[in-house]
């Protein structure tokens, strides 16, 4: 039996269906990659398959044992590791402490069947160190790191847990080529360990260099599946998703003949016979291709895209009426409260006795001091970002209340985030957790620079309560 084994997975967000029936398993020991263009569902799979979002229809079976509606906390005490596409490394604590931290919150080591010693837990903590080359750092503060160093960091914190299976979200993204380069032999060294690996990632030939089997994903299905060679030379995957520039680059007889399942140098030798009969001809054909690369890397289209920033000025028109006065903003107010009246429902006439409970202290005995506070921080935002799940938004907003002031400095940063969505829920949150401090004024969809504002003055108002 596969180690991870996903069966004909459904999501609906409303009434579209993003994902219809996608199926896909990953042994122990093989890596296993997600490809497919945006909006296919590829995204929206994976989380499904970590625990992020629970599917309309469908199973994830995991290590022999049904995993569809567990928490992603509970995959993670079976052995599913994941690695998130956004930094989470906790930002104040040192690199070393990092570590530390993840094994004290370990239950139990899958390897000794009890909980490590302290002496054992800083043997471990060293030898990831050593692996993953952090070693020079290991006292430095995680946030100062550089991205390759915070994305080596996760990676260890997600091995020392002894997973079975690890997850990765976009692991090659905003990384430099050498570093790239180290992800993917420890991916490669961790397969030969025996774990199972997921990748789902834009960086295609990182993926065909280091998968073994890949899955292409458009229109919320599978639309093709097999060996990065065979992927290569699939008219449906190149019609769906690569197009012709494999074949352009010369990635096809280049790369994906080199590609095996153990990652073995031995074939790159194979590769020169080519120049070889490329010499006959080399002039012409080694000319020839300088001109045809030009095309390939699009410089102007990246003008394209800066383009869209001067359409950003707008917001500060609007920006003048705000300014006169401090009436503007009430003239916002009713927009908000209009648009904001589905949330209310997130509340139930109960939950208003949850609300004395407003000092939570850290969780558990586990931690304490600086480690137990930043885990809680952590935590809260965890629950902020549920906020835009419609099906999560209810028991996150439970757990908020319960959280209390100690919630509040994240929600007022939630209100500077981009998703308006975050933005009403967490402004409805707040609203309920401070109603003793009066009417609060804020417009979740109003311009930039008046949502600045309006956030500065809840901030002096709110914060002082905490």
């Amino acid at each position: 039996m596969a180690l991870l084994e996903v069966e004909g997975l459904v999501k609906y967000f409303g009434r579209r269906r993003v994902v219809n029936g996608v199926s896909f398993h990953v042994e122990a020991g093989e890596v296993v990659g997600l490809l497919g263009p945006n909006g296919a569902g590829k995204t929206t799979s994976f989380r499904m398959a970590t625990g992020q979002l629970t599917p309309n229809a469908g199973k994830v079976t995991f290590d022999g044992a049904d995993v569809t509606g567990l928490p992603m906390f509970q995959r993670a005490r079976r052995g599913m590791g994941y690695l998130s596409q956004e930094p989470s490394v906790f930002r104040k604590l040192s690199v070393e402490n990092n570590l530390i931290a993840i094994l004290e919150a370990l239950p139990r080591s899958r390897s000794l069947g009890r909980k490590l010693t302290r002496k054992e837990r800083r043997e471990r903590a060293n030898e990831a160190l050593t692996r993953f080359k952090l070693d020079h750092v290991r006292g430095n503060v995680a946030g100062s790191c550089s991205g390759g160093e915070k994305r080596r960091l996760e990676i260890a914190r997600c091995l020392v847990c002894e997973p079975l299976l690890i997850l990765l979200d976009e692991p090659f993204a905003a990384v430099d080529p050498k570093t790239t380069e180290d992800i993917r032999k420890n991916i490669r060294e961790l397969a030969d360990h025996g774990i199972g690996i997921l990748i789902t990632d834009h960086n295609v030939r990182e993926v065909f260099r280091t998968a073994d089997r890949v899955y292409l994903i458009a229109d919320g299905q599978v639309v093709t599946r097999g060996t990065p060679h065979e992927l290569v030379n699939d008219q449906k995957a190149i019609d769906a998703y690569l197009g012709r520039s494999f074949e352009e680059d010369g990635f096809t007889r280049a790369m994906a003949s080199r590609l095996h399942p153990g990652g073995d140098p031995t074939p790159a030798p194979e590769p020169p016979p080519p120049p070889a009969k490329a010499a006959a001809p080399p002039p012409p054909a080694k000319a020839a291709a300088p001109p045809a690369k030009p095309p390939v890397t699009p410089p102007p289209a990246k003008p394209l895209t800066i383009t869209p920033a001067p359409v950003a000025p707008p917001p500060p028109r609007p920006a003048p009426p705000p300014t006169a006065a401090t009436p503007p903003p009430k003239a916002f107010a009713p927009e908000p409260v209009a648009t904001v009246t589905p949330p209310p429902v997130l509340f139930p006439a109960a939950t208003p006795t949850a609300f004395p409970a407003t000092t939570p202290a850290p969780a558990s005995g586990l931690f304490s001091g600086k480690v137990g506070s930043m885990l809680e921080q952590e935590k809260v935002r965890r629950l902020v970002e549920s906020l835009a799940d419609d099906g999560a938004v209810k028991a996150a907003t439970l757990e908020l209340v319960k959280k209390g002031a100690a919630a509040v400095p994240t929600l007022l940063e939630a209100l500077e985030w981009p998703n308006a969505v975050h933005r009403r829920r967490a402004f409805e949150v707040l609203k309920f957790l401070a109603k003793d401090a009066g009417p609060l004024e804020f417009d979740p969809d109003g311009p930039p620079d008046v949502r600045l504002r309006q956030v500065a003055q809840l901030r002096r108002r709110l914060e002082p309560r905490r």
